[in-house]
Parts: structure tokens; sequence; C-alpha cells
């Protein structure tokens, strides 16, 4: 999938650290946290929420908060 996109896109691995990833050379760092191949700019670092811990949190308490009220209200059969 990577060898069909566009000439200047960009491919963020929000999962590089999970295993997955298709070959060594994927993973970077926050030191070196990009690399081109075929015109493809990769930015693959490791546990990136670690680095904004508090924005990330909040991110994460926002997108699913909905979700722990309506188990609360309903329970988990009726949410």
């Amino acid at each position: 999938m990577l060898q069909k996109m566009k000439r200047g896109s960009v491919f963020v691995d929000i999962s590089i650290d999970q295993g997955a990833a298709p070959k060594p050379r994927d993973q970077t760092t926050h030191l070196d946290p990009v690399y081109v191949e075929e015109g493809v700019t990769h930015y693959c670092v490791a546990n990136m929420p670690a680095a904004y811990a508090r924005t990330a949190t909040q991110a994460l308490t926002k997108r699913h908060y909905r979700y722990v009220e309506l188990l609360a209200e309903f329970g988990l059969e009726g949410a």
C-alpha cells in the first residue's frame, strides 16, 4: 500500500511498538523522527503519547467519556 501513495505523502505509524512493523528500519526516535522512502515521509516513533502525556490523556478522556456515562446509566447490556 505504501508504494501506491503519492510522492510527498506522510505515513504515520501510531502502533510501531506493537510489533507489526513491516521491517526493522521503520521504527524511528524523537531524535531522528522521519525518513523518506520512495517519496513517502515515514514518522514511526514508538509510544508517541508519552511525549505529550497530559494532552494524550485529555484527548482520550474527551473521546471516551460519553461511553463511560452510557455504561454507568444503562449497564453493559443496555449501553
